[in-house]
């Protein structure tokens, strides 16, 4: 909400398949904050399994995968991981995916309100 009250255009996208549906096309990305734990369609119809997210705690990681092959034009470089995780296997996963392609990873906690969130996001926008 603070981003489009600033007059950025934001779309939520509600599942990882859904999102690398919408930006494998898009040609007007400035910038994708992916989550890492994302929801998927149900599993008869969706690229992402079980197996490979570890139990969807890893989705994003996946999406990020799949769309720096599909759109290497694009990505990496325009997206910013943001996360809640706090195990250390997870956060290490996140930051050997991240660390390499120069991908910025936000930790929720480090932020003390969607404003504060915002103005970081906005910092990255090119």
């Amino acid at each position: 909400m603070p981003l489009r009250l600033r007059n950025r255009s934001v779309d939520s996208l509600p599942n990882a398949d859904i999102a690398y549906e919408t930006l494998e096309k898009a040609n007007d990305v400035e910038l994708a904050v992916i989550d890492i734990m994302l929801a998927t369609e149900d599993k008869g119809v969706s690229k992402f399994s079980r197996t490979e997210t570890e139990d969807f705690l890893k989705t994003g990681l996946l999406l990020i995968d799949y769309l720096a092959n599909a759109r290497p034009d694009v990505f990496p470089r325009r997206f910013v991981v943001l996360t809640a995780a706090s195990d250390r296997k997870l956060l290490k996963a996140i930051r050997d995916r991240c660390g390499p392609r120069k991908i910025e990873i936000l930790r929720k906690m480090d932020y003390s309100s969607p404003v504060s969130l915002a103005d970081k996001i906005e910092s990255l926008l090119p």
